[in-house]
């Protein structure tokens, strides 16, 4: 088990906002690139599953079913 100590330093890489947005998620690793987005791990203990999360279109999304496109922004507001 994580405490909680070890949990802020595996989010050093995303701002405050978002983790205090998103206080049960925790974010994992360093961003990346995958299909033409900034994105980085997230994991939700409560559920046991793991995301990505896309700081460009501020969305989570399920492993392998990032599409090419990006969502427009009318959606996500």
């Amino acid at each position: 088990m994580e405490t909680q100590e070890q949990t802020q330093i595996m989010n050093i890489h995303v701002p405050e906002e978002i983790k205090s947005k998103y206080p049960h998620m925790e974010f994992r690793g360093k961003p990346r690139q995958l299909n033409d987005r900034n994105v980085i791990e997230a994991y939700n203990p409560a559920t046991n599953q793991t995301f990505f999360y896309s700081f460009d279109e501020d969305f989570f999304w399920f492993p392998g079913q990032i599409p090419d496109y990006k969502l427009p922004k009318s959606i996500l507001t």
